[in-house]
C-alpha cells in the first residue's frame, strides 16, 4: 500500500492486515549481523521499487558504500546469490523467508533482524463495498483472545458474548455486514497465525505486547448491530 497507488491507480485499501518491512537475506560466511556491516558489499535490489530508494538512503546517512545489482525478475535472485554475484538481496522481509526455503544450503544464509521500512499490506480494489468485508475479513488472521487454529475448535464453546459473535456461534453479527457466519472461523482454521507457520511476529505481534508491537485490529462491532 503506498499513496502513489492509491491516487493514481485508484485502488481502494482495506485496513493493513500485516505489517512487513524491508530486510536483507546474506551469505553466512559474510560474517555480518547489521546493515551498516555491508559496507563494500555488493546487493541485489529489485528496480523501480522503493526498496532500491531505502538502502540507498540507508547508506548515504551511514557513510558506507554498496554496489547495487538491479534485478527485474526477483525469480532471479536465487541464481544470484548461489552464483556469488551478489552478496545479499534485499526485499520485503517476508518474501525473503520464501527465498531462503528455496536455497540449495538454506543454512549457509541469514535474514538479518533489522528493518530498513514498514510496509503495510492490505487488500486492494476497485469496489469500496468488496474492499471494506475483505478488509475486515483478514483481521482474524491475528491472534485474538489466544484462538489459534489449533484450539479454535475448544472457543466454539466459550461462554464470551464476543468470542461467540467473533466465532460465528452467535450470528447476529456476521448478518449484519452480510457475510457467513463461520467467515472468522474459517480464516483461522485454515490459514492460523504467523509464528506456526514459522515467521516471527515482530511489528505484527498485539499493540499490547510492547513499544515494537503495532498491531491493532478493526473492533468487530457497529451501531447496526448493537441497536437493531
Amino acid at each position: 500500500m503506498t499513496i502513489t497507488r492509491a491516487f493514481q491507480l485508484g485502488f481502494h485499501f482495506g485496513p493493513p492486515v500485516f505489517y512487513d518491512g524491508q530486510g536483507r537475506l546474506v551469505r553466512k560466511d559474510l560474517g555480518v549481523t547489521k546493515a551498516a556491516d555491508l559496507d563494500g558489499a555488493t546487493i541485489g535490489v529489485q528496480s523501480g521499487t522503493t526498496g532500491e530508494l531505502n538502502f540507498a538512503d540507508l547508506f548515504r546517512k551511514t557513510g558506507k558504500k554498496f554496489t547495487p545489482v538491479t534485478i527485474e525478475d526477483t525469480g532471479q535472485f536465487i541464481n544470484a546469490l548461489e552464483t556469488g554475484r551478489v552478496d545479499a538481496i534485499t526485499q520485503d522481509s517476508s518474501d525473503l523467508v520464501g527465498k531462503r526455503t528455496q536455497l540449495k544450503k538454506p543454512d549457509d544464509y541469514i535474514i538479518l533482524p533489522e528493518r530498513l521500512s514498514k510496509e503495510p499490506l492490505t487488500p486492494a480494489a476497485t469496489i469500496a463495498g468488496w474492499r471494506s468485508s475483505t478488509g475486515r475479513s483478514t483481521q482474524p488472521s491475528r491472534p485474538r483472545n489466544g484462538i489459534t487454529s489449533k484450539n479454535v475448535d475448544d472457543f466454539l464453546e466459550s461462554p464470551d458474548p464476543a468470542i461467540q459473535r467473533f466465532l460465528g456461534v452467535d450470528p447476529s453479527l456476521a448478518h449484519a455486514i452480510g457475510l457467513n457466519p463461520t467467515w472468522a472461523y474459517n480464516i483461522i482454521k485454515t490459514v492460523g497465525n504467523l509464528r506456526p507457520l514459522g515467521w516471527e511476529r515482530g511489528y505484527n505481534s498485539l499493540w499490547t505486547n510492547g513499544r515494537s508491537a503495532i498491531f491493532a485490529a478493526v473492533p468487530l462491532t457497529s451501531s447496526f448491530y448493537q441497536w437493531h
